[in-house]
């Protein structure tokens, strides 16, 4: 029965490779947005406490977390959701030792040891919480920028990626094609905003990957974002760079994890309004005045930021709702200067042109390294050309001149459809006095946004939490082309998804994690429009 023999050594191949699978459960991290708590429990001589009930309250929506010790004393909270907790424990023959509030952060491990003190266990012992200034329970390389730097630190645009740089060995700085601190492709935020495409530790700045509670948010082009958190509604993110673990793979550089903020117990809110406007800034001396005139003129500048938050309880201790608006108003003339042609030159009479070299010539006239001139008669006039060779002939008393001839009856030179084309969607001088240049874009360039986010949270029983998050925004920009034209274009990006979370054992979690990222290419809608068709 040889073929029963190889069936029956591959069923326990399976069932070994079934069990193994299940052994290293424990062991092995996704990529979320929590962190964990951990420690021992002894007594006031250093034994250690087997059988203790250690119970983990977060400060914000009260709902609390109890395991108990093992027979060496140990404890283990995963999958804590970033916040300020509160850490008890109580056994029989000893007094309630509580430890005062502390942080746990995004994708941290915090440690705390809790002594016992003998004593009856209606006696309560409050511990101040030491601040770690090593981990010892992780190798992770990185850093936690927490709610009250995202909150209160002044950011050029409400943008996070400024906040990068508060990481050791982040820089701004370009490692890649070039030394300046660059920027970057697609949506980074409000024109003229602060934005930091970030190098980790010596990495290309494109070798980054950024997650949003767990769900990827890195763009393709950049790598940027997809969604632009409102940092109103961020809780905490952290900065991973040169870490091994699996669940960092994906980039060379560094992860940035942030998590976004959920409802409490108590309900909340806030508004914001950002003004920018060329009523409150001082003139340029070098920009701002009438090109025509010399007079002094401001260029009219708008740019607005405004929005809102909010969230609370739907449930007392069970279920609760966060979201919020946040969007952008940007109005103002690039007052780019270029040089457009003039209707001389569009008529051929490029005599009055300043440029570094003048002297035009024929392009058919060409033999080897033989050229010539453009002719023009005594009164200065454009010589016709021949029909069929297309040279003007060098008559008597011709000279040598900057005036294609520009005749209709097929000794002319000038195409007449592109003539027409350019007189018909060319912008006019408008400028005057500047040397190379003749006209400066007044036209305002104008780029708006609106987005919004709403998370919920449930909690079923102790074993058993869920939450889902929504996020979009919408950008819509407009630039113009001479007098008439313009560019359109916009984009609207997505990020949502949620988790189901159950615990079978304190050492034993299922963490089942879906969501979706996706913003079609900034030009993608990109329209060239001009009012003449």
């Amino acid at each position: 029965m040889p073929s029963q023999g190889v069936c029956m050594r591959l069923a326990k191949t399976l069932a070994v490779l079934f069990v193994a699978s299940f052994a290293t459960a424990a062991v092995v991290h996704a990529q979320t947005a929590s962190g964990e708590v951990n420690g021992t429990v002894t007594d006031s001589s250093g034994g250690l406490v087997a059988g203790a009930t250690v119970m983990l309250t977060n400060q914000a929506t009260k709902i609390a977390d109890r395991i108990t010790t093992n027979s060496d004393g140990y404890f283990v909270f995963i999958n804590i959701k970033p916040g300020r907790y509160v850490l008890g424990a109580e056994a029989k023959g000893f007094k309630t030792t509580q430890i005062s509030p502390f942080d746990v952060g995004v994708n941290q491990t915090v440690t705390q040891a809790v002594r016992l003190e003998v004593g009856a266990i209606t006696e309560h012992v409050v511990v101040n919480a030491a601040a770690v200034m090593l981990e010892g329970s992780t190798s992770d390389l990185g850093t936690v920028i927490e709610e009250r730097a995202v909150n209160d630190l002044p950011l050029n645009g409400r943008n996070f990626t400024q906040l990068l740089t508060l990481t050791p060995g982040v820089t701004p700085v370009s490692t890649a094609q070039n030394k300046s601190i660059g920027c970057c492709e697609g949506n980074v935020g409000i024109p003229g905003s602060g934005f930091s495409d970030a190098s980790f530790h010596g990495q290309e700045n494109r070798s980054k990957l950024y997650f949003f509670d767990g769900i990827i948010n890195t763009n393709i082009r950049g790598p940027t974002y997809i969604v632009i958190p409102n940092i109103d509604l961020v809780q905490e993110f952290k900065v991973v760079g040169h870490d091994a673990k699996a669940e960092y793979g994906g980039a060379t550089g560094g992860v940035v994890d942030m998590v976004s903020r959920s409802g409490t117990n108590t309900f909340h809110g806030s508004v914001f309004e950002y003004v920018r406007n060329n009523a409150f800034d001082a003139r340029n001396t070098f920009t701002d005045f009438n090109s025509l005139t010399k007079a002094p003129s401001i260029a009219a500048f708008r740019q607005n930021q405004f929005g809102a938050e909010g969230g609370g309880p739907i449930l007392k201790n069970k279920t609760f709702v966060s979201g919020g608006y946040d969007g952008w108003r940007y109005s103002k003339p690039p007052q780019s200067l270029t040089y457009v042609p003039t209707a001389a030159e569009l008529a051929g009479d490029f005599s009055l042109t300043l440029v570094s070299n003048p002297n035009l010539y024929n392009p058919y006239s060409t033999v080897g390294n033989n050229r010539s001139r453009f002719l023009c008669d005594a009164q200065g006039n454009p010589l016709p050309a021949d029909p069929t060779t297309h040279v003007q002939p060098n008559l008597a008393g011709s000279v040598a001149c900057n005036k294609i001839p520009n005749y209709t009856d097929g000794t002319g030179l000038i195409n007449p459809a592109t003539q027409s084309l350019l007189q018909k969607y060319s912008p006019v001088p408008n400028l005057t006095g500047v040397p190379g240049f003749d006209y400066q874009q007044n036209r305002a360039e104008k780029n708006n946004s609106n987005s919004f986010q709403v998370r919920v949270d449930h909690r079923f029983r102790d074993s058993d939490n869920v939450f889902f998050r929504y996020t979009e925004q919408r950008v819509a920009s407009f630039t113009p082309i001479g007098d008439t034209g313009s560019t359109s274009g916009g984009s609207q990006g997505r990020n949502y998804g949620g988790a189901w979370v159950h615990t079978f054992k304190p050492n034993l979690i299922l963490d089942v994690r879906a969501g979706y990222a996706g913003r079609p290419a900034v030009d993608a809608s990109q329209q060239n429009q001009s009012s003449f068709g």
